[in-house]
Parts: structure tokens; sequence; C-alpha cells
């Protein structure tokens, strides 16, 4: 019950400008710590599994991080460890961090995620669990996408309260942000829709008669769902957002192994045939914008002004969430007129803030959690679909990070941090259920 109240808040989290204001995340992180608070209590009355508490130990080095975050924003350090930024005004205490506030909001933020996945770790353990709360992904994010086609149809968009651009949004402000949200949802939908049940006929004469007996009864809503994800991926018109729907299918496909039923070939061959055909009809945008645009090429411009930063500061940061007010002493004049706020790389933003071991800790506890779910793709011989689905969208997720901030919107980043928790769940082989389906 709590992971399913807990998804349903992080999806519902992405209409309020997918809640990157202030309010917005303090409420989605306020309420994440009362489900967690919740969660915890059961755990302690009914006990956590093993393949949980083989979390426990990345959550100690992620509070480490977390606990790095807070003594940038709340120790006064001794003279010459305060931020530069401190001398300007020389009768305050200094702190290391050049944005102390921000520091404890984007504290508390993390704090949340970490939770967010504790709370689906512990909820999809059950492949009937895991399987609802992949449902209400696909279907949650197929209707965002529906809505954002939908805005730029009629050239309204209620919820950002303005006259809606030729480029896909739905209640994000920026399109690449948007992009990789979507791919989530063209990933879930195109894991379910790829399911294969064990009961299924293996006779080749009955294998097209059981194809369209599925197709009609279910996988007709995660057709129209890839289909609506997709296409709102390529009318976004992100470059970095199509390329990583690609990684992410490519992941999916190349983690998974050969089945004997023929039905999965009939499946894929039309999947395949709704991608080929909406990428023609869609694509046009992107592929103008590989082509001919070049007003984004500021961005490489930022980048070895980031990592100058990064490299006077490597140990200590800048300060979790300081990026804006830290980077100004490293504008150069030919990108002077715009306000950078965000670095468009959240590996290198969060090497600037952090400070090189404090970003490898945190780093390093993904990268764990990653490699564990890669490994579920083999190890286990049912269920497949979950880890295969939560490894894909790691892969798109992170290579959109290296060149935007997609993953930065708290509502994007709670909902990834759902899927790793989910893939986790399902990442350890366990005893057959006459419940589960074969993927």
């Amino acid at each position: 019950m709590i992971g399913r109240v807990t998804l349903v808040f992080v999806l519902v989290s992405v209409l309020p400008l997918a809640s990157n204001r202030p309010m917005w995340w303090t409420l989605l992180s306020l309420g994440v710590i009362l489900l967690f608070i919740l969660r915890v209590l059961f755990d302690f009355r009914s006990g956590i599994d093993r393949y949980s508490r083989q979390a426990l130990p990345l959550g100690l080095v992620f509070a480490l991080v977390i606990a790095w975050a807070l003594v940038q924003s709340l120790w006064a350090p001794p003279v010459g460890w305060a931020h530069p930024v401190w001398r300007l005004v020389p009768e305050v205490i200094g702190r290391i961090s050049a944005d102390p506030i921000a520091g404890l909001h984007h504290a508390m933020r993390l704090s949340a995620y970490a939770m967010v996945f504790w709370i689906a770790a512990r909820h999809a353990v059950k492949s009937d669990d895991a399987e609802q709360s992949l449902i209400w992904i696909a279907v949650g994010i197929s209707l965002l996408s529906a809505y954002g086609i939908v805005t730029v149809a009629i050239s309204q968009n209620p919820i950002l309260g303005e006259r809606a651009t030729t480029n896909v949004t739905a209640s994000f402000i920026n399109r690449n942000n948007f992009a990789t949200y979507a791919v989530f949802g063209l990933l879930a939908n195109l894991a379910l829709y790829l399911r294969v049940s064990p009961d299924r006929s293996k006779d080749p004469h009955r294998q097209l008669r059981d194809f369209l007996e599925d197709f009609f009864e279910s996988n007709w809503l995660y057709a129209t769902g890839v289909l609506l994800c997709l296409g709102a991926i390529l009318l976004s018109q992100s470059r970095a957002g199509a390329a990583a729907a690609g990684l992410g299918l490519a992941a999916y496909f190349l983690s998974g192994r050969r089945t004997s039923q023929g039905s999965t070939s009939l499946a894929l061959a039309f999947s395949a045939a709704l991608i080929a055909f909406s990428f023609m009809a869609l694509s046009s945008g992107v592929l103008t914008r590989i082509f001919v645009d070049t007003t984004e090429e500021a961005r490489f411009l930022i980048y070895p002004l980031v990592i100058d930063g990064i490299l006077d500061r490597p140990l200590l940061g800048h300060g979790l969430g300081a990026f804006q007010d830290a980077f100004r002493i490293y504008v150069t004049p030919d990108i002077s007129m715009a306000e950078v706020d965000l670095a468009h790389s959240s590996y290198l933003e969060n090497a600037f803030e952090l400070g090189l071991p404090a970003a490898a800790l945190f780093y390093g506890c993904l990268a764990i959690i990653v490699l564990v779910i890669l490994r579920g793709t083999f190890v286990r011989s049912r269920n497949r679909l979950y880890t295969r689905f939560a490894f894909a969208a790691a892969i798109a997720g992170g290579f959109h990070s290296a060149f935007d901030f997609s993953l930065q919107m708290p509502a994007s980043a709670a909902l990834f941090a759902f899927i790793l928790g989910l893939g986790w769940a399902q990442a350890f082989p366990r005893q057959r259920n006459s419940s589960e389906v074969a993927a």
C-alpha cells in the first residue's frame, strides 16, 4: 500500500512544472519523508528480506554524501576553506558552500530520492506488485505524453499557463527534460507489450492467433502507449532525447535472451514496425535540429569553464546546489549575455558542487545499483522485463544527463529512483511462483 501511494504521489508530482519550484519540491520531499517513516515502521515490525538488506551499505555511503552536503552548508570552516564569494561580505561567517540555503534544499531532495528508492525496493519484491507499478508508470506517462501532443495541436498549455510552443513539453518547461520522462514511458510500455505468457501455445499454427488475442485483450493499450511516448519524444525535437530513446531501446533488447515462443517474434516485428513508422513520420523536426540548429552550442563553451571550477576546489567543492552563484566568477565574455544557472551536464555539475570525492561516492552508489540490476537480467529466469526495463531506463537517463539536466527535475529524479528500486527488488532469483510471468 505504501509503495502504491508513493508511486501515485511521484507520478502526480510531474504536473506542477515537474515540481521544479521550491514549494513543490518541498511538498514532494515532505510527503516522501512521511511515507518513508511509515515504511520503516512496517519494516521493524515485519522484518526486511535479505535482498533489500544488501542495499543498506549503499544507503550508508549515500548518507555520507548527504552529510557532506550538510557540512558544506552549515559548518564554519577554518580560514581558507570558505568559498571565495564570502570575501565580499567579511562581516558574515563564511561557509564551504557559496549558497548554503540551496545546499539544504538539495540535500533534502537527494534524501527524498533515496527514500523513494527504498520504498520501491521493498514494495516491488512480489512480481504482482512490480507489474502493477510498471503498468501505472506506463499509463501515467502515456497520458502525460498525450496531453503534451494535444497542447501543441491546440496551441494552448493550461499547466504552463501560456500558449504552447511547437515543441511538446507537457508539464515541463524544457523539452529535453520532458523527453527523458517520456523515454521512461516508452520503455515501460514496450516492456509490458513484449511480455510473453507461459501458458500460450507453442504450436506454430496457433502463434498468430495467440498474438492477436493478447493484442486485443490488453496489449493494444501498451502499443498505443509506445506510439504516444515515441511521438511525444520526436515532437519535442530533443536531439539528446531521441538519442536517449534509441540507447534505451538498444539496452532493453540487448539485455534480453532469445526465447522459443513465436509470439515474441511477432510482437518484436510489430513493435519494430510501429517504431519505424513513427520515426519516419514524426522525426523531421529532430533531423532538422541535428543538421541545422546550432543554438545550443553554448553548453560546449560552458563545459571547460566548469572543469576549471572543479579543479579550483577538487576536494571541497563549491556547495551542493550552489552552481549558479559559484559559476559567475568563471563566466567569460562570450557567454556573459546569458545567465548560466545549470551546467547542462549533471556529472560535471555534481563534481563542481560536491567535489570529486563526494561526487565519486554518489555516482559509485548509482553505478553499483545499475550493475546489480544488469546482473539480474542474466541470473533470473522469469520476470526479467522489470530488470531489463530498469536497466534500459538507467542507460537512457544516464546518457541524457551527460548533456542536460533532465534528472535534476524533482519529479523525474523521484520517478527514476522508483524505477531503480523496482529493478533492484526484481534483480535477485527467487522460487518459482505460479502467478509470475516470463519475459
